[in-house]
């Protein structure tokens, strides 16, 4: 399966990370689907071991382009393409995806 990791913050704490839940009551839909997070430090850290990992930015079409923020390496795309995106593009089960916002 396909790793996924959320970062709490990333460009070294200017960017906010996400995944939200459209619901207000329950379990956020990270915990639902059991979505490790890490920090800033983990990701920069994994980047310059070149560990295998694709930086996904899914932030809406508006805020991508409006925004001079962003990771060098990373692609955009839509969390509900994720995974077809993924399938699509021959990423190995064996590589971790790290998605992130504003």
């Amino acid at each position: 399966m396909i790793k996924k990791i959320l970062l709490s913050s990333i460009l070294f704490g200017v960017v906010s990370v996400f995944i939200t839940t459209m619901s207000f009551a329950g379990p956020s839909f990270e915990d639902q689907l059991d979505i490790p997070r890490i920090s800033v430090d983990e990701l920069k850290g994994m980047m310059a071991a070149n560990k295998e990992v694709v930086v996904i930015d899914v932030r809406s079409r508006n805020a991508y382009k409006n925004s001079s923020l962003k990771i060098k390496g990373d692609m955009r795309v839509l969390i509900p393409e994720l995974l077809e995106w993924a399938e699509l593009n021959g990423i190995s089960k064996d590589v971790t995806i790290a998605t992130y916002c504003t």
